[in-house]
């Protein structure tokens, strides 16, 4: 059987990714948030995580090195996405921006 990995990273991507992995029975075996490896095992048999710089994320995978990534639109969108497919927006990680002036500023 092949192995799936999955490039992501850590921080705000990672915790909410951590419970979509765990739908699919690939929850990390190890807290990924602390552990200093690169590649972590998973409760699938077959598929691992890789993890990396959120920037990283289409690279591991437009080179081949991840079959999937997990990343913010910004990182797709900052990289240029040539040659990546975004299958499905997970509706995670989304921000907002706040702007703020004082009174009568114009």
């Amino acid at each position: 059987m092949a192995t799936l990995s999955i490039a992501l990273s850590k921080g705000r991507i990672l915790a909410e990714s951590v419970p979509l992995l765990a739908c699919i029975g690939a929850r990390p075996q190890e807290d990924a948030e602390s552990s200093r490896k690169l590649i972590l095992g998973t409760g699938r048999h077959g598929a691992r995580l890789i993890m990396v710089r959120a920037a990283d994320v289409p690279t591991y995978v437009g080179h081949g090195a991840a079959e999937l990534g997990i990343a913010g639109g910004d990182v797709l969108a900052e990289h240029g996405g040539a040659g990546l497919y975004q299958p499905v927006d997970l509706g995670i990680a989304r921000c907002r921006m706040v702007v703020a002036a004082r009174r009568g500023f114009d």
